[in-house]
């Protein structure tokens, strides 16, 4: 019952992201404990990342976007009640996007 909340919880996120034109996607093998929010604006992006805190997480992301050329304008790490969150702002092709999100997802 708690896994069906849980999901439920998350389907009505997905829901409201996607009323307000931006992308909420679970990451790595529909994990429930990690989230990617994407919304983009000409070709600034800005990526909100939410997982459970692990070692070299940050780098493996940040290479990520190093891989597709995206120039970061900003980053912010936290972990608030054990839950890691990355808010990434940069300047990307709207077609990296999805390669972004997509290879993000699959850590």
């Amino acid at each position: 019952i708690k896994e069906l909340e849980m999901k439920m919880q998350k389907l009505e996120e997905l829901k409201e992201s996607m009323k307000e034109g931006s992308i909420l996607l679970a990451c790595g093998n529909n994990n429930m404990n990690c989230s990617v929010t994407v919304s983009v604006s000409a070709n600034v992006a800005f990526f909100g990342i939410q997982s459970l805190p692990r070692s070299g997480l940050v780098s493996v992301i940040m290479k990520v976007f190093c891989k597709h050329r995206a120039e970061i304008l900003a980053a912010n790490v936290s972990v608030n009640n054990g839950k890691f969150i990355l808010a990434i702002t940069a300047t990307v092709q709207n077609v990296v996007v999805e390669n972004i999100k997509r290879e993000i997802m699959s850590l």
